[in-house]
């Protein structure tokens, strides 16, 4: 089941959204995050209700021309023909049939030949070509996609940030205590500034439109629909910001699995980069939080130049942009 793309007006999304109830602006942010989720929801089911995908027909081969395409409704034809069980239609089918399938033969002669001729000055290229006549690729060797299978790789996955975390621990409780310690930055950095609406408005343009499907609507829609959507983002942002929480439901990410290597076991975990697609909204958050932590990080890189600058008689340099 899919929304058609094509009725998916930013206008008549936002007209379906409504405006941001003003009864739920002291709400926790895991509410405001729920409470958005439901009535994008809502709004995307409005204007483009759900309807079945269409199945897509098979590629043809690279080699398949129009002429063989004309070719083949002309063997329908005859085909046709024969089932009236004429002796004579039935002649001129087989006789047909014989010619179809030498102009295919010749047609994918052809093809392979011009293949391997282009890469004839690429050993790298031509090994390819050579490697797919020999062993053409099959669907069949890729993992299944069972249940049992998906928590047997996420329960990999999660020993192995384990291991990592004990790691750093490790690295950690290893440092010796006569340790020089760098004197404590006058510049603090107390709490999070509370964001505006064209500050929101900047980030929805900003943020990479990927969509992951936790996503309500597509993230395209929401860049395109930004304007009517920055009060609502304004109020979780800040919610999120002011009680230093990040939203739980924004924590859940869907894996991927990318095989690192075509020659590799698909069937070994230890194959695979997880490939993490996480809700739109999340990203968008953690860019708010990311941008004050980089100008908290200027500031800061200014007082140490200051500092060092003052002990060797320099005069330091002013704060830079990033």
């Amino acid at each position: 089941m899919v929304h058609p793309k094509r009725l998916m007006d930013p206008e008549g999304f936002l007209t379906a959204l409504g405006e941001f109830p003003a009864s739920s602006a002291g709400d926790p942010v895991d509410a405001l995050v729920s409470l958005w989720n439901g009535e994008m929801t809502r709004a995307i089911d409005t204007i483009t209700p759900e309807r079945p995908l269409s199945s897509n027909r098979a590629k043809t081969a690279p080699w398949f021309t129009e002429e063989l395409a004309a070719m083949k409704r002309k063997k329908r034809e005859l085909e046709c023909m024969w089932r009236s069980e004429y002796e004579s239609d039935r002649t001129r089918l087989c006789s047909y049939l014989r010619t179809y399938t030498a102009a295919i033969k010749a047609a994918r002669r052809v093809y392979l030949v011009a293949n391997i001729a282009s890469a004839k000055n690429n050993p790298a290229a031509l090994f390819q070509v050579i490697k797919g006549l020999l062993t053409p690729t099959t669907h069949g060797g890729f993992p299944d996609n069972s249940a049992s299978r998906c928590e047997a790789f996420a329960q990999f996955l999660a020993d192995k940030v384990a291991l990592i975390c004990s790691d750093f621990d490790a690295i950690l409780t290893a440092v010796s205590e006569d340790v020089t310690r760098a004197p404590a930055c006058p510049v603090l950095m107390g709490s999070f500034q509370l964001v505006e609406l064209k500050d929101v408005d900047k980030v929805l343009g900003e943020v990479r439109a990927t969509t992951c499907i936790l996503d309500p609507c597509p993230s395209w829609l929401m860049r395109e629909a930004r304007g009517g959507l920055a009060e609502w983002v304004k109020v979780m942002a800040n919610a999120s910001l002011w009680d230093g929480k990040f939203p739980v439901s924004l924590k859940m990410a869907v894996i991927k699995l990318l095989l690192k290597k075509a020659s590799l076991d698909p069937t070994l975990f230890r194959n695979f980069w997880p490939i993490s697609n996480l809700p739109y909204l999340g990203k968008v958050l953690e860019h708010v939080v990311a941008s004050q932590l980089q100008g908290f990080l200027v500031d800061m890189i200014f007082w140490i130049q200051h500092s060092l600058a003052l002990g060797r008689g320099m005069v330091p340099r002013q704060p830079w942009s990033p």
